[in-house]
This record gives C-alpha cells, sequence and structure tokens, in this order.
C-alpha cells in the first residue's frame, strides 16, 4: 500500500535559509514592497512582503507553484510588478506579478527561454510609458549573448538580442533615457580582455554597440546613471594585473568611468586627470625587483 505525501507548503517559515537577491521598491501610497529568495527542502523560493510604515505585512510566496525561483527583482511604478526566473523540466522563463491593493496579483508567464538556455544577472527598469524592459545574460550552446525584453502595458513583448561581438557576454544593466528609450551596459570578453559595452534601445529596435572603456586594462561589472543634465554616466571595476616576471602576483582594483556626450562616450576623470575615480585596494605595492615575493 503506497501513501501520498502531500507536497511541501510554499512558507517563509519553511524556506528561511540562505536568504538573498534582496529587491524592494517604493509606491505612491508610502509602502514599501521587498522581495527576495530563499532555499528550502524544494529548492528555491522567492517571496514578497508589504511594509506600511513601522507595520509589516504577511509574507507570501510570488507564486503558489514548487517550481525553482530566482532573482526576484521589485520594478518601480504607479503599479510596482515583481518579475522573477522560474524554472521547470530544465527551462527557464520569466514571470510577472503586479503589487495591487496591498497584495500581489495572480502571477503570469511573459516570456519562455529556449530550451537548455540558462540566464544569469536579470535586471529590469520601466519607461515614461509604463513599458517595462527586462535584460539578462542568456548561456546558450557554448555563447553568452545579453537579451533585452520589452513588455508594454498593452500589446505584444518584443525581444532583442545584444553582443559585442564575442562568445562572452556577462551582466547587464539597464536604465530609462526617455518615454519608451532604454540603454544597456554589460562587459564582454573580446580579444583577451573583458570591456565595458553599450546600447540604445527603443520600440522600433536597438542601435549599433558602443565600446565604453578604453584601458588596457579588465573592465567588468558596470553599473549606469543619468546625472542633472540627463546625461548618462557609467562606472564600473577597474582590474589591473600586477605582473613580476612572467607571472601576476597581485591584481589592482579601482572604479573607473565614461559620461556621454550625446554623441559618444568620454573618460570620466577628476579635477587632476586622474582616470581612477576611487581606489579599491589598501597601501602600496612592494617593489618587486629588490625583494621577489613569497608565493
Amino acid at each position: 500500500m503506497h501513501r501520498t505525501v502531500a507536497p511541501t507548503q510554499v512558507t517563509e517559515g519553511v524556506y528561511s535559509r540562505d536568504n538573498h537577491e534582496f529587491s524592494f521598491s517604493s509606491c505612491p501610497d508610502d509602502s514599501t514592497w521587498v522581495t527576495w529568495s530563499a532555499y528550502g527542502p524544494q529548492g528555491s523560493r522567492s517571496f514578497a512582503r508589504r511594509v506600511v510604515g513601522n507595520v509589516r505585512g504577511n509574507i507570501c510566496p510570488v507564486s503558489d507553484s514548487t517550481a525553482s525561483q530566482v532573482s526576484p527583482l521589485l520594478i518601480p511604478g504607479e503599479v510596482p510588478t515583481v518579475a522573477w526566473l522560474q524554472s521547470e523540466d530544465n527551462a527557464y522563463s520569466i514571470w510577472c506579478a503586479d503589487c495591487t491593493d496591498g497584495r500581489l496579483s495572480p502571477p503570469r508567464r511573459v516570456y519562455c527561454l529556449p530550451p537548455e538556455a540558462k540566464p544569469a544577472a536579470l535586471h529590469a527598469t520601466r519607461t515614461e510609458t509604463g513599458a517595462v524592459w527586462l535584460t539578462w545574460a542568456q548561456t546558450e550552446t557554448g555563447k553568452s549573448t545579453v537579451q533585452l525584453l520589452h513588455i508594454p502595458p498593452h500589446g505584444a513583448v518584443d525581444e532583442f538580442t545584444l553582443t559585442a561581438g564575442a562568445c562572452q557576454d556577462y551582466r547587464p544593466q539597464i536604465i530609462p533615457t526617455g518615454s519608451e528609450n532604454v540603454y544597456v551596459a554589460w562587459d564582454a570578453y573580446v580579444d583577451g580582455s573583458y570591456d565595458i559595452y553599450g546600447c540604445a534601445a527603443h520600440t522600433d529596435g536597438t542601435e549599433p554597440v558602443e565600446q565604453i572603456s578604453r584601458q588596457q586594462d579588465w573592465a567588468v561589472n558596470p553599473s549606469l546613471c543619468r546625472d542633472p543634465e540627463g546625461r548618462l554616466r557609467c562606472v564600473w571595476v577597474n582590474w589591473q594585473d600586477v605582473m613580476w616576471k612572467q607571472s601576476v602576483v597581485h591584481q589592482k582594483f579601482s572604479i573607473r568611468g565614461a559620461w556621454h556626450d550625446g554623441t559618444a562616450w568620454c573618460p570620466w576623470t577628476g579635477n587632476d586627470a586622474a582616470i581612477d575615480i576611487a581606489p579599491l585596494h589598501y597601501g602600496l605595492l612592494t617593489d618587486f625587483d629588490r625583494k621577489p615575493p613569497a608565493l
């Protein structure tokens, strides 16, 4: 005689270990929504909670599905939207739910990734017309591209593929630049070096991909913003190898950046013309010619 075992109920009390991937957004009614993921006995689940002042609402799963859910994002707007990745039968899809009347709407699937495609680094924004733009790095058949999804309030979903012309495109970030325009920046491994690339997109398509970083060092992990004049600015982590003879014995990290003058990207330097905005290391490096390092 076989006994049927009921599936574990999807609650934060069950999935309370290894909380990660936090995201939050404020609402026009002065409330705040928070989302995160947690690992439990049935894999990863994503949760949401509404906070009004000092009063915390109930914790609820973004979906009643027992499928794995990762990378929940809260996208600001008149009605904030939660977006997340969900995996079923080795296939990923993107789901959304709206934060309305203090609760989550029923989840809806907005896009299905190709079978065996692996997404990473999901990021999102919303334009002035209310359209949601989602971007992620998608690994498929030995290559990684940046995917861009346009979800209008009404109408069909549009997808675009962005690449710097190499097999490895990673870690995209997206920002609105107009009523229906966005800009995406990411790092890509091209010709033996990591550099930052960017691309403007609108409802009719995408513009040519631009190279943003120009130094010989590696550039990774970009971040985008717009300054008070509306100009695009991008910063990233600069990675310089420290060599002794023919070996890499250390890495020196710093923050570097660039700004867009309306036609091209220009180096972002300080009053002293230094290209490093901020160092990310401690002290000074030793003179390796005097004394060999102890490896």
